[in-house]
């Protein structure tokens, strides 16, 4: 799942960049195959005195530009502690349970996932160097 929180038209996700603001689902605007329908869920989770200005205040130090990490700090954490900064609420656990099991298999999750992405970039032709 990918996750982030709307106030009022804005919405505030986390990406490699940091926290970024932007027009209403923004970042879950996907290109679609034609006929078919995005899979976006919107779910109304309260009310808060809080803006987007406090919010980005507030998790800036913890979720800062390049501190992304696919397993461990993702779009989904970011989403948990802006519930609980806004709400005192948690993000439903059914959009997190991928990350519950790649953190509970690490490092074994971690060599697959390594596998997979050498496999994805070297069958596009990129050259990757350390």
């Amino acid at each position: 799942y990918h996750t982030s929180v709307l106030l009022g038209n804005e919405e505030y996700f986390f990406e490699n960049s940091g926290i970024l603001c932007g027009p209403r689902l923004q970042s879950h605007a996907m290109p679609q195959a034609a006929g078919e329908k995005p899979e976006t869920e919107v779910l109304d989770c309260g009310v808060t005195i809080c803006t987007g200005f406090d919010l980005m205040r507030r998790l800036s130090p913890y979720f800062g530009a390049y501190s992304y990490d696919l397993v461990h700090k993702n779009c989904n954490a970011f989403t948990d502690a802006a519930l609980w900064y806004l709400l005192g609420e948690r993000l439903d656990s059914r959009f997190t349970r991928l990350d519950r099991f790649m953190k509970n298999g690490a490092p074994l999750t971690t060599a697959v996932m390594n596998q997979v992405l050498k496999s994805y970039v070297g069958q596009r032709g990129i050259q990757c160097t350390s």
